[in-house]
């Protein structure tokens, strides 16, 4: 849809199947990332630099015992019945490729209202937690592509509620390619930045039809330190002391434990899985 509405996007196909594989690494040349619809953090996300990889990615991830262990996993270590909910219905994951983009990645969270954007705020990263992992740090954007992307697919989708578009900017060219769209709050969305980058506000607004207010100096260039991931990142970035931090000072109980590992990584059997996870994909 977005690429039929003139949004620029990488080549994309769905993969049923190990045949539709073959066509595609044949007519799209690589590097390739093969991704799994409904995951989250880049967990469901494979670079791929070889027709083996590929295949044996598409084999791992469509496999019926592979993924009955993982929904166990998600029950049991993150208390999330989804991924079993999935496996019981026999609903097989839906497998995209894309190739891949030389470059580095930015979003555009925002907030619609029946087909049309009241607030966004778009971000590129600085830095990560590792590859394809979250971003610790961002830099305040504001390009017209990313808007018009998000006013265009708003309006064909008729949305109402917290979305996140994820792109990709080409480091050679600097043309943007649309890659995601996450029906949720991403984590620019509780930054209230101004009336145009007020999410929060926006949604308070069009439920109530009471105005709100909020004015800061965030202009574009201004960097974002993610909270919680900037501060449990292994890495030491002194820029953390001029960006914008966006932590609950005012509440100190929540600040604390967020601060701790999450919730699973606490338990003996996550690090378990975790270690056979790493050692299983070894291959890939």
């Amino acid at each position: 849809m977005a690429a039929h509405l003139g949004i620029a996007i990488p080549p994309s196909a769905v993969l049923p199947n190990r045949a539709t594989l073959g066509k595609w690494l044949n007519h799209i040349p690589g590097p390739w990332v093969l991704k799994v619809d409904g995951s989250s953090s880049g967990s469901g996300v494979f670079n791929v630099e070889t027709p083996q990889n590929a295949y044996a990615v598409l084999k791992n991830l469509q496999n019926r015992p592979w993924r009955l262990l993982v929904a166990l996993k998600r029950l049991l270590v993150n208390r999330d019945p989804f991924w079993l909910a999935d496996w019981l219905r026999h609903a097989p994951p839906q497998i995209t490729a894309q190739a891949h983009v030389a470059g580095h990645p930015a979003d555009l969270a925002m907030f619609c209202w029946n087909g049309e954007v009241r607030a966004a705020t778009m971000a590129e990263a600085v830095t990560n937690a590792g590859k394809n992992r979250p971003t610790t740090m961002a830099r305040l954007i504001d390009r017209e592509d990313f808007m018009v992307a998000a006013k265009t697919l708003a309006t064909a989708l008729n949305l109402t509620g917290f979305y996140g578009l994820d792109f990709m900017i080409d480091d050679a060219t600097g043309k943007a390619f649309l890659i995601e769209l996450n029906p949720r709050p991403t984590p620019l969305a509780n930054l209230r930045l101004d009336q145009e980058r007020d999410l929060v506000g926006a949604a308070i607004t069009a439920l109530t039809g009471e105005p709100t207010f909020v004015t800061s100096d965030a202009p574009a260039g201004k960097l974002v330190a993610y909270f919680p991931n900037a501060w449990v990142s292994k890495q030491h970035d002194p820029r953390m002391a001029t960006a914008i931090q966006d932590a609950p000072w005012d509440e100190p109980a929540l600040l604390a434990e967020m601060l701790r590992p999450m919730w699973p990584d606490r338990q003996w059997l996550s690090s378990l899985i975790e270690f056979f996870s790493r050692r299983s994909t070894e291959h890939f």
